[in-house]
């Protein structure tokens, strides 16, 4: 696998974490009707978070080809 993606995994890996982080910082304390929104807000950046952080390691660990 060439350099330049194995530099693209880490890229899309990275931001990925980034976008997880966010969702994080996001979540409410409290659970008030704004709080129920945030939380549902912060579930779906989360999830787009993680499919990048797996995107990521798909493209990072994908192997040669011959």
């Amino acid at each position: 696998m060439g350099l330049r993606f194995r530099i693209l995994g880490v890229v899309i890996l990275a931001s990925g974490l980034a976008v997880c982080y966010g969702a994080f910082a996001m979540w409410p304390a409290s659970l008030t009707a704004v709080g129920l929104l945030q939380i549902a807000g912060a579930a779906v950046v989360a999830l787009i978070g993680i499919g990048n952080v797996i995107a990521g390691a798909a493209v990072f660990f994908k192997p040669a080809r011959d």
